[in-house]
């Protein structure tokens, strides 16, 4: 497991095969792994052909920690684009991102709003099917589509999925029924490799806590 590739592939054929598994949970919803995919597809196909991200471009999230910006990280890898998350940081700070990494999108999380450039809701990605059949990039493990917050705290350290996936590590601390606890920023490179990815990968769950649920 070594390319966003294989990160997709295995979600696709987590869909396919435990497609009634459960993904993630919210104190509102359950999303499935064949919801899970679906998400992903409808996010790429939107994002390409209704907001115009093209392949190599960089969008932001700013958000709280939303397990929908997981969607938007695998539906980015989808069609070749980047994300660059500001998490739990100011207006200030992302409109100073998106002149410093010339970002044409921010897609953010309902509870904040963003008037600077071009903007859109995380509620808005998903809202309902886009009818648009989206060019799907072949893959490059070793090309850096992942901005992580480095040690002075800003995010500017590019990252590949192919490095993520060489980290991945054993799950630890599962509850009884499988479920594992995601709380504050999904971003860090450690929760990533240590946490989300590795569940993701072995087909258990994930329960977000939100302060500000969408």
């Amino acid at each position: 497991m070594t390319s966003n590739h294989s990160l997709l592939t295995i979600l696709h054929e987590h869909a396919l095969a435990h497609g009634d598994s459960i993904a993630h949970l919210l104190s509102d919803r359950v999303i499935t792994y064949r919801r899970f995919w679906s998400r992903i597809e409808r996010a790429s196909a939107r994002l390409q052909g209704e907001w115009d991200v093209k392949a190599g471009d960089i969008v932001i999230y700013w958000g709280l920690g939303h397990p929908d910006a997981i969607i938007l990280y695998c539906a980015l890898l989808r069609i070749g684009a980047k994300l660059f998350p500001c998490e739990d940081c100011d207006a200030e700070y992302v409109e100073r991102m998106v002149e410093k990494m010339h970002c044409d999108l921010v897609v953010h999380d309902d509870a904040l709003s963003f008037s600077v450039g071009e903007a859109r809701s995380l509620s808005a990605l998903l809202a309902d099917w886009c009818h648009f059949d989206p060019v799907v990039m072949q893959d490059e493990s070793s090309t850096p589509t992942l901005y992580l917050p480095n040690l002075s705290g800003n995010n500017e350290e590019a990252i590949s999925v192919g490095e993520l996936m060489q980290n991945i590590a054993v799950l630890e601390q599962v509850k009884d029924d499988g479920t594992i606890r995601v709380d504050g920023p999904i971003f860090l490179k450690e929760k990533l490799t240590q946490l989300i990815l590795p569940v993701l990968i072995a087909r258990r769950r994930l329960l977000f806590s939100l302060i500000e649920p969408l």
